[in-house]
């Protein structure tokens, strides 16, 4: 659900996959996770500017640096 968000095609689809997983059992069940991504919504928005390509390379590349880090 929350890679729904990272890899929506603009921001409002973006906006309307966090509305959704605010609204579901696991978007009340962990509302500090809703309060994490709104409060990183400014820089989402910017990686969300990149064309699909990039943006897979990115998030994979930092997923692979916080593994080893």
């Amino acid at each position: 659900m929350l890679r729904d968000i990272y890899t929506a095609a603009n921001e409002d689809t973006a906006r309307a996959r966090l509305d959704a997983f605010k609204a579901s059992e696991l978007g009340r069940k962990y509302p500090q996770s809703v309060k994490v991504w709104c409060d990183a919504w400014d820089r989402l928005v910017l990686f969300l500017q990149f064309p699909p390509a990039a943006r897979r390379v990115l998030y994979t590349t930092n997923s692979i640096e916080s593994l080893n880090a």
